[in-house]
């Protein structure tokens, strides 16, 4: 069947993403080690035992022994202003740019294309009631500048998902879906897979949107979505969708009060078929974050959240960590990762990140801004986080810049 074409003519030929299957051993972090790790005081990392049979293809993963959850007193760092650059522990550095092209909107999406990363959708910040919003920005870390992106054929619509292809920035939205081709700065409707898009995912061939009650496939040569089975999702839990290793994996959480365990089930495409693993140890409505080779998934506040690191080809836990280093304030904590390094980030206090290396925590850097409703990119070893600032209702920018 034909590719899609617009008004002006056919898109550019989507390229497929190469995906790294090495898996992740047990230096999570950098090949610098862990020196001047923080003295331990509490251990929190649990090896896990299989709870489904493993595939005999399966790689093995030792899973880390032991780790430490450091007692640190808060630390006020200096504010910083636009383009100063602060060195931080380990080597890592931190850079404020600006972010006044987002007007201070709330929960954006953010993708990185190779040369910018894309900030679209979220909703209007204040005390009044948070209306969704439709547009875009693109922010060039080369240049520090930003520039509007195109209107796209979409309805505003809180917690848009959004993947970038290789080639376009697919965005769903309600039961609608379009493609966005930056070199282009022009969308394309795409065919409505008929049901609400709550998770989306690219993996180099095919689109796999969800609603946790139906899902479906799409190659973006096709002209109609395939359904397939839907991932285990119980009613009121919700899904995100991440491929990663050469495997669909969804993570799936229960974001009532009931606190229940997160879980997550990888696809076999031939069969049709999801392969559940339960009780992956992090509470709560998590965030969840991708190396080449694992999901990471942290609980978002109170001492139940947790951190999980997840192996879909193997379909097991690499470590589990029952609590980690900012899990002090209810909703502050979040999962990121910068390549193969694994990171935790603290939205309410000081000090605002960890990274996990050889199975210790070790801090790297103390709070520069307020950090609520922060969205975090990984733009090719660059971890590019953007918050409103409660103080001057503006966006800010900071770029956390690992050694070299």
């Amino acid at each position: 069947m034909d590719a899609p074409h617009s008004k002006d003519g056919p898109l550019p030929r989507r390229a497929a993403v190469a995906v790294n299957v090495a898996l992740l051993g047990l230096a999570l972090g950098c090949s610098e080690g862990a020196d001047n790790p923080i003295e331990p005081s509490e251990a929190a990392i649990t090896s896990v035992a299989p709870t489904t049979s493993t595939p005999a293809t399966a790689p093995a993963t030792d899973a880390p022994t032991a780790s430490t959850v450091p007692d640190v007193d808060p630390v006020q760092a200096p504010q910083l202003a636009e383009g100063d650059i602060q060195g931080l522990e380990h080597g890592w550095s931190v850079e404020v740019a600006s972010a006044t092209a987002l007007d201070g909107r709330l929960d954006p999406v953010g993708v990185w294309t190779g040369d910018v990363v894309i900030w679209w959708g979220g909703t209007t910040g204040g005390d009044e009631r948070r209306l969704p919003l439709a547009g875009g920005v693109g922010f060039d870390l080369e240049t520090r500048s930003w520039r509007q992106v195109a209107p796209a054929p979409l309805e505003p619509s809180v917690d848009s998902p959004a993947v970038w292809t290789g080639d376009e920035l697919i965005v769903g939205a309600g039961t609608e879906a379009a493609a966005y081709a930056p070199g282009e700065d022009r969308w394309e409707p795409l065919p409505s897979p008929g049901f609400e898009i709550l998770a989306l995912d690219w993996n180099g061939e095919s689109l796999m949107a969800s609603d946790g009650v139906s899902a479906a496939l799409l190659s973006l040569t096709d002209a109609e979505w395939g359904a397939i089975e839907a991932p285990p999702v119980a009613d009121g839990e919700t899904v995100t969708l991440h491929f990663v290793a050469g495997a669909w994996v969804a993570v799936i959480t229960d974001p009532r009060p009931s606190f229940n365990p997160l879980h997550a089930a990888v696809y076999a495409p031939e069969a049709d078929r999801w392969t559940e693993r339960v009780r992956l140890g992090a509470y709560s409505i998590p965030q969840v974050a991708t190396t080449s080779s694992t999901i990471i998934a942290a609980g978002v506040g109170g001492a139940e959240s947790g951190l999980v690191i997840f192996d879909p080809v193997a379909v097991d836990v690499v470590a589990r960590f029952d609590s980690t280093p900012v899990a002090r304030c209810e909703g502050a904590e979040g999962a990121a990762t910068v390549g193969d390094r694994v990171l935790v980030l603290d939205r309410c206090g000081a000090p605002d990140a960890f990274e996990l290396v050889d199975g210790v925590w070790r801090q790297i850097t103390a709070k520069v801004f307020l950090r609520a409703n922060a969205a975090s990119v990984d733009a090719d070893g660059v971890l590019v986080t953007y918050w409103p600032h409660s103080n001057d209702g503006q966006g800010h920018i900071e770029l956390l810049r690992p050694p070299s």
